[in-house]
């Protein structure tokens, strides 16, 4: 004779295997909201920086007030990468240092798992003291600077 233990109805090894699963849901929640748990706080369509960023050019536009138009190239860890852009950082530019954040708006769904590349730029201006010497961009990974000549030497 073969004898089974049961939770009213319920044989008692479903019975353990849901409460262990439902334990384990409660603790991936408790985990989440606990203090120090690493949240960066972003929802989606939120901008993040791009994982790489490989160039950045820079050209003077024929405008009055002058005007700089920055493009950056780099790349993201997948594809579906939208609204790819150069952000100012105001609080980091200073003097002749211009510093732009290289941002776009990851995908929400599935996407191309291959590092994709991808380019973003800004308009700058109006430059009429043509301060701005250097171009600084931040990716996840990286910065790059460019330096570009003053105006006794254009």
């Amino acid at each position: 004779m073969k004898s089974s233990l049961t939770l009213g109805n319920i044989p008692f090894r479903s019975a353990l295997c849901g409460a262990l699963l439902f334990g384990l849901a409660a603790c991936e929640e408790d985990t989440m909201n606990a203090p120090g748990f690493k949240d960066d706080g972003l929802t989606a369509g939120d901008a993040r920086l791009v994982y790489n960023v490989t160039s950045i050019e820079v050209a003077v536009l024929e405008s009055l007030p002058l005007q700089i138009h920055i493009t950056a190239a780099g790349h993201t860890r997948t594809g579906g990468w939208s609204d790819v852009r150069l952000e100012l950082d105001e609080e980091a530019s200073e003097g002749i240092r211009l510093v732009y954040r290289f941002v776009a708006v990851p995908p929400s769904g599935m996407a191309t798992q291959a590092i994709t590349p991808v380019q973003g730029s800004a308009t700058y201006g109006p430059w009429v003291d043509r301060a701005a010497r250097q171009i600084e961009v931040i990716a996840e990974t990286n910065t790059e600077i460019l330096m570009f000549p003053s105006a006794d030497q254009e």
